[in-house]
């Protein structure tokens, strides 16, 4: 809707740019209230499995991503092909947004973060994530649940049919203003003010406090500093509130900036966001060191890259090896105040610096239009198939189902209690069918019994338990 965060707008670009060669339909859990031209729109219950069900009958595949999987577990089901986004590793940003829950909290929650995933690798047909940065972790997982294996590396031994880098995007048409201003978010704004601008949330895994700080250093000697939080409070009500959110605003109320030089907004309507990147001066991606920043792709700064506005980021992830190798902004240190006050002085008044910076902005900004970015998911829904390997296992599986069913019914005609191999025990389990070696993903419990004598040693082999 008006008001999505990250996943949301790229869902949003991405069913525009697939609808140019595809009948596309793009659900969300929310009330849609945007109109997307060319595009049937669906809203959802995450507590009523008809209300997404009933739409998929008709679906040559599906694209999802995060934690659809654990509301609706049926799509693992699908007969479609499977298109799962990896651009979020939810996974290690949890392990810092719960970290002051308590232990069992925390446990439950990297439990079922790492279930979701392990599932989203086990039946997808084609991966897409962020970076190269991310492939070579997702290349990792893909490798340790089976999927790298000799039927997906003769398909393609680059991987690229398997997984390939879809990063985040920017639209192909300029930003405007209008619909609201930043005189409306800073009211004490003055003719000549300069303004940094953090888009996007305050997550835990961000550092707010660093630029606080460092915004407080400049006050010492000028006044003409402002800085705005573009969004405090998440549109997602199922998200918990962010502590470091909560603390960036207590600090700047104890260093006697809060509604001073220091402002923060509820949350920006995507489409109102574009005005106030174009008043802004300068463009906030500060992070703290974690594993989290490694294989992060910070959404905020492509806006800035949109609307030509200098960057200013810390060190360690993937954005800011662009930040440096294209000359669009500073990279700065972690958790360092006095280098991050130097330079926001600096590019905040040095107005040859500036143009610099955005003259070099101009030049890479097609390179991340969302009809460039998105070309290699583009090239796969044109001609989309089903994973190698995974087709083939699903065939393995099938036969030895159907074996199971002959030699129960050739050994033991007659005979009760048999017990079938759940899936939870054959699940992982390495098997060997003429010749051809897989890994069993799934297979649903068919019977249940007890007593039995095992008349066949193979039985064992294949998925039955022998009784005592």
């Amino acid at each position: 809707g008006k008001k999505m965060a990250g996943p949301g707008i790229r869902f949003y670009e991405f069913s525009k740019i697939l609808s140019k060669s595809a009948d596309v339909t793009l659900h969300t859990p929310n009330k849609i209230d945007i109109e997307v031209e060319g595009i049937k729109t669906r809203s959802y219950n995450p507590k009523n499995f008809n209300s997404l069900s009933r739409t998929l009958e008709n679906a040559d595949m599906i694209l999802i991503q995060g934690h659809i999987l654990y509301y609706f577990p049926f799509l693992k089901n699908f007969t479609g092909k499977i298109i799962i986004d990896l651009y979020n590793p939810f996974n290690l940003e949890s392990l810092e947004m719960f970290k002051d829950q308590d232990m069992i909290e925390r446990l439950r929650v990297d439990r079922n973060n790492n279930n979701i995933i392990k599932l989203q690798l086990t039946i997808g047909d084609f991966f897409i994530c962020a970076s190269e940065k991310q492939r070579d972790y997702w290349i990792g997982m893909l490798g340790a649940m089976g999927r790298i294996n000799p039927y997906s590396y003769d398909s393609d031994n680059t991987l690229r049919t398997l997984i390939d880098v879809v990063p985040f995007g920017i639209p192909s048409d300029p930003p405007k203003r209008g619909g609201i201003s930043m005189a409306e978010m800073i009211p004490n704004l003055r003719e000549g003010d300069k303004v940094a601008l953090w888009g996007g949330g305050i997550w835990n895994w961000l550092d707010p406090i660093t630029a606080i700080k460092a915004l407080w250093e400049t006050t010492r000697s000028r006044d003409d500093m402002k800085m705005l939080f573009m969004g405090i409070k998440h549109p997602d009500p199922k998200l918990p509130e962010m502590k470091k959110c909560l603390d960036a605003i207590k600090l700047s109320k104890e260093l006697d900036l809060y509604n001073k030089q220091v402002f923060f907004n509820e949350w920006t309507p995507y489409e109102m966001r574009q005005a106030l990147l174009l008043e802004s001066d300068v463009g906030l991606s500060i992070h703290q060191e974690r594993i989290e920043t490694e294989f992060s792709y910070r959404t905020r700064v492509l806006d800035y890259i949109w609307a030509g506005l200098p960057v200013i980021t810390t060190e360690g992830d993937s954005i800011a090896k662009i930040v440096k190798e294209e000359n669009i902004g500073e990279v700065v240190k972690y958790e360092n105040t006095t280098q991050l006050a130097r330079v926001l002085e600096s590019m905040l008044t040095n107005k040859s610096l500036q143009d610099i910076y955005r003259r070099n902005l101009k030049k890479i900004k097609s390179r991340f239009l969302w009809e460039n970015v998105t070309a290699p998911l583009v090239k796969y829904c044109q001609n989309a198939y089903y994973a190698t390997d995974k087709k083939k296992i699903y065939e393995l599986v099938e036969f030895q189902n159907s074996r199971l069913s002959n030699i129960i019914r050739d050994n033991f005609e007659g005979c009760t209690n048999v017990l079938m191999i759940t899936r939870n025990k054959l699940k992982d389990r390495d098997i060997v069918l003429n010749g051809d070696i897989g890994k069993v993903f799934y297979l649903e419990v068919e019977e249940e019994s007890k007593g039995l004598t095992n008349k066949d040693k193979n039985l064992d082999e294949i998925g039955i338990l022998k009784s005592k």
